[in-house]
C-alpha cells in the first residue's frame, strides 16, 4: 500500500564548516513497506528530490538511497539510521562529508509525521 506523507525535519549539522545551514526542512513524500520519494527543502537552502529503499527493519531502521538539490554533486547517496520514538516522532542520523573540508560529519535529527 502507498501512504502520502508530510512531515516537518529539525536538524543539527555536526562536523560540518559552514555554520549557516538551514535546520528545518518540510516534505512531503510516498512511503511503502520498502521503498520511499519524496521532496524537501534541504539544509542549502533548496529542493531535494529522493527515492529509497529500507535495509533493515527493526527497532532500528537502515535505509538507503539517492538524494539530488545539493551543491556538492547532482546526485549523491545516502544512508540514514532511524528509530520511531512515539506519536509520529522519529529521530535518524545521517552520516556525511563536509563538501568544504571533506572531513566526516553528521545530520542528526528529528522528524514529525503529520497524519
Amino acid at each position: 500500500m502507498i501512504e502520502i506523507v508530510t512531515s516537518l525535519f529539525i536538524t543539527a549539522h555536526a562536523g560540518f564548516s559552514n555554520h549557516n545551514l538551514n535546520y528545518v526542512h518540510p516534505h512531503i513524500g510516498l512511503e511503502t513497506e520498502k521503498y520511499a520519494a519524496g521532496l524537501y527543502y534541504n539544509s542549502e537552502r533548496r529542493t531535494s528530490l529522493y527515492v529509497s529503499r529500507s535495509i533493515y527493519s527493526g527497532q532500528v531502521d537502515i535505509s538507503g538511497g539517492i538524494v539530488t538539490g545539493y551543491a556538492s554533486a547532482k546526485v549523491l547517496p545516502f544512508i540514514s539510521v532511524s528509530r520511531y520514538l512515539d506519536k509520529g516522532f522519529t529521530v535518524f542520523v545521517i552520516p556525511s562529508v563536509d563538501s568544504e573540508t571533506q572531513k566526516p560529519s553528521l545530520v542528526l535529527g528529528l522528524e514529525y509525521k503529520i497524519r
